[in-house]
């Protein structure tokens, strides 16, 4: 247990002991042991020592039980060892009167009002390697004993500081869980609050740090637990929290991860981590028990305004708890935001501030109303996610993917590998990462985001800053941390947007399952090779689920569909989960500018902008922010940018490679047209047949193999069977946001072109038909006539012939949209 550096306590004083007498034994305190009087009540009237001149720099006495405690401070420690070792003497000779220890364990009071019965009661509980006493002393004042009982407000009460083993480097420290620390609290203060009139007085908790979370617990176990702490009446009580993470507790997964990291970066010896189950989740009090109380205790919250070392250990996100929001006290950090030095300083001021303010509120019994709509943590076990956005409650079970996961987990029950999910933006990767999250109720799982190397090892002291808290200060460089992450399971989003990837995963600790997901097959290959990860794809929904999914967004928004409709939206959304969620969202928006409809009208008119010519309308839903800066042209846009080219250009000023622009007039995935043969073609044409804007491109996609590649990690393409396409909402995309009307006629009539040529040079119409209905539907789709196309007569005729043509029903592509490509009246 930690001891006090500068002080001691004394217990059993005599209740005829003054003030006096102590202050003048604090002195005597100093002499060499040689000589002591045995007699304590002769030790009492012995005249100072001369060595002891300003050697004391602050006492108090006050009445506790049946007898008085006495606190000393000097004002070094060779003083106060010197004053311990000589008190403990003349305890051995005497064998009666006070025992001095340097632990400042349970209740010390420090501060009684003389004169009259207390009216409030003041606790004070330290954190993680803290002590009862030095956590609360600056570099010459104790302001709990020195300024506190000095104060107007304040006479009137009764002062005490609670402790307990919160030592890490100790082999015998944290026996005990926080709800053994808390219960052990309050049957203390239960012990010290015996009679009637002390058990009707109201109880302020003043807490650093964790000393915070285990008077948070007390008070949830306290009303939870009438019957264990029958003899314990609290009345109403106050809780001012300075740096406490109210948060952290309430976010974070408190097991033995978490104090894995702790360890790698104080170096806390791991022999002493299996006993430090005090930070289990299952301990710590959650929201929902706070709300239960029907009269909460009032809450301040302050967190110091300085970095420790390089980090600021508690953050004012994180030191808020409900409604109430921290503030940060000026010019403390995360020790220092509990000590002060002087009694005019602006930290001690606002702080005193706060007090009064709790003393006034709890005396006039106006104890605040529980919120009605209080937040729960619908996480269970604890996601530690330092921010990551949570399960949506309208999660759809994509059970063939759910079950492949449990099947790889099951045949792996001793070492579960590690997990690589693969598939475009937008498909619900990160969904399904959340979902695998919530499914592990007995592990322990952290999402780490980090761009580099230096990225990820700043996350992890980051986390380590929160879960650390009193123990960051330091950072132990041999410490191993990989050896207890080894149940643990960690979360990576969007692997491929990290520079050091390989370097990323080598520092990941092999112990520990690996759950990761990226757009780009390149770097799922890549995991499986170098983590050994099983891969599992996630397409898009199917049919059921799509539908179902859809069926929940619409329940939230009161917009009623039929069964037929709710098909329609699927189909015409390409069952993209992304694409679906914004769909939900524009409806309520549309119904705005509609007017009073009903919802199958909506919906009908919906549907005609998504499958009509309404290009205006459709672009209008493409942009559509569901959430700040989130829409699917945004989704769309963060694809683009991973093929590594800056975003200018035409309408958006964006910049993409030709052939990912002609490649979406030349892909349809419902239809399984798929680009590639087109370009084979290519290769088989006289280079003055190939019209000017493909002529690049007649040596076939091998050459160009780079923006191939790119566009695959990017999910931009995908492949289906070994077959790549472009999906049908990216391809919308591309057609709506990087090419203007005359572009869109270019590339249609430069595919147009060279099917006709193709067809002049074989006379094989069926090869290419598939390609020239596509057109003439994506020229139906964005109201392109065929007098906006340069083609000739013999070639328009030939499109007309085309588009009607038995061939291109008998490779199974409808001509539904054969009469959309409108002629000009």
């Amino acid at each position: 247990m930690q001891t006090s550096k500068r002080s001691i306590r004394l217990h059993g004083i005599s209740n005829e002991t003054r003030s006096e007498d102590i202050a003048q034994s604090a002195a005597d305190y100093l002499k060499v042991g040689q000589g002591l009087k045995a007699s304590v009540s002769g030790f009492f009237r012995r005249s100072p020592a001369p060595e002891a001149t300003g050697a004391v720099l602050g006492l108090s006495l006050a009445p506790q039980s049946n007898y008085q405690t006495a606190t000393i401070t000097y004002a070094k420690e060779k003083h106060k060892n010197n004053a311990y070792n000589n008190a403990r003497k003349i305890l051995e000779r005497a064998r009666s009167g006070p025992s001095p220890d340097d632990k400042f364990d349970g209740m010390t009071v420090l501060y009684s009002c003389p004169d009259s019965l207390p009216d409030t009661d003041i606790c004070a509980v330290h954190g993680l390697n803290g002590n009862a006493l030095d956590t609360w002393m600056g570099d010459s004042k104790m302001w709990l004993r020195d300024y506190l009982p000095d104060h107007l407000a304040f006479r009137h009460s009764r002062i005490m500081t609670y402790g307990y083993n919160s030592s890490l480097l100790d082999r015998g420290s944290i026996d005990m869980r926080l709800s053994n620390i808390a219960d052990s609290m309050l049957l203390a203060l239960g012990n010290l609050r015996s009679s009637a009139e002390e058990q009707s007085r109201p109880v302020i908790f003043i807490c650093h740090s964790m000393g915070g979370i285990v008077a948070r617990l007390a008070m949830t176990r306290y009303h939870k637990n009438r019957q264990k702490f029958e003899q314990v009446q609290l009345g109403r009580c106050g809780l001012l929290f300075l740096s406490t993470p109210n948060l952290g507790s309430m976010a974070a997964n408190w097991s033995n991860f978490t104090i894995a990291l702790a360890e790698a970066f104080v170096g806390v010896r791991s022999n002493l981590l299996d006993n430090l189950k005090a930070l289990n989740p299952t301990m710590v009090d959650n929201v929902d028990d706070w709300a239960s109380m029907s009269s909460p205790p009032i809450v301040r919250c302050f967190c110091e305004s300085l970095r420790t070392g390089s980090h600021q250990v508690v953050t004012e996100s994180s030191a808020g708890f409900l409604t109430d929001t921290a503030f940060r006290l000026p010019d403390t950090d995360h020790h220092t935001v509990c000590k002060f030095d002087t009694d005019t300083c602006q930290a001690f001021v606002i702080v005193m501030g706060a007090l009064c303010a709790m003393r006034n509120q709890l005396l006039r019994f106006e104890t605040p109303v529980p919120p009605i709509n209080c937040a729960s943590n619908e996480l269970n076990p604890l996601l530690f996610d330092n921010g990551f956005r949570k399960l949506r409650a309208n999660f759809v079970e994509r059970s063939r993917i759910l079950y492949k996961t449990f099947d790889i987990n099951l045949d792996n029950a001793n070492k579960k590998p590690s997990l690589v999910l693969t598939g475009m933006a937008g498909s619900g990767k990160t969904e399904l990462l959340l979902k695998m999250a919530t499914e592990e109720s007995r592990r322990n799982v952290f999402v780490l985001s980090a761009s580099n190397v230096k990225t990820l090892w700043h996350k992890l002291e980051e986390y380590a800053c929160i879960i650390g808290h009193d123990l960051i200060v330091g950072r132990f460089p041999y410490a191993d941390l990989h050896e207890r992450w080894t149940s643990s399971l960690l979360i990576l989003d969007d692997v491929e947007t990290n520079e050091d990837l390989e370097e990323i995963l080598m520092e990941l600790p092999g112990t520990a399952q690996i759950a990761m997901s990226t757009r780009s097959p390149t770097v799922s290959r890549t995991l499986m090779q170098k983590k050994s990860c099983m891969q599992i794809n996630v397409p898009v929904l199917e049919v059921e689920e799509a539908v179902k999914l859809i069926t929940d967004l619409l329940t939230l928004t009161l917009i009623t569909i039929t069964p037929e409709q709710k098909l329609a939206l699927v189909c015409a959304l390409k069952k993209h989960p992304f694409a679906l969620c914004a769909a939900s969202v524009y409806l309520p928006h549309l119904r705005r500018f509609l007017g009073q409809t009903t919802s199958s009208t909506l919906v009908n008119r919906f549907l005609e902008l998504l499958n009509e010519d309404a290009v205006e309308a459709r672009k209008r839903f493409f942009d559509f922010d569901i959430r700040p800066d989130l829409s699917i042209s945004k989704l769309f846009e963060s694809t683009l940018t991973r093929i590594g080219r800056p975003i200018t250009g035409v309408q958006k000023n964006y910049s993409i490679p030709p052939l990912i622009q002609i490649c979406a007039f030349l892909s349809d995935e419902d239809c399984f047209l798929a680009f590639a043969l087109f370009f084979d073609v290519l290769t088989q044409l006289e280079p003055c047949s190939i019209p000017e804007k493909l002529r690049p491109f007649r040596k076939g996609l091998m050459s160009e193999e780079a923006t191939v590649t790119k566009a695959l990690e990017s999910s931009l393409f995908i492949e289906i069977d070994g077959i790549m396409y472009i999906p049908n909402l990216w391809r919308e995309c591309i057609i709506l946001n990087t090419c203007d009307v005359n572009e869109r006629s270019e590339w249609l009539e430069q595919i147009l072109k060279t099917c006709y040529f193709y067809f002049e040079e074989s006379k094989d119409g069926g090869r290419l038909a598939a390609y020239v209905e596509n057109c003439n539907r994506i020229m139906g789709r964005h109201r392109i006539l065929h007098s906006d196309l340069n083609l000739q007569g013999d070639q328009r005729e030939w499109f007309k012939s085309a588009i009607s043509s038995p061939a291109t029903r008998n490779i199974g592509i409808t001509s539904e949209n054969a009469d959309g490509a409108k002629e000009e009246s």
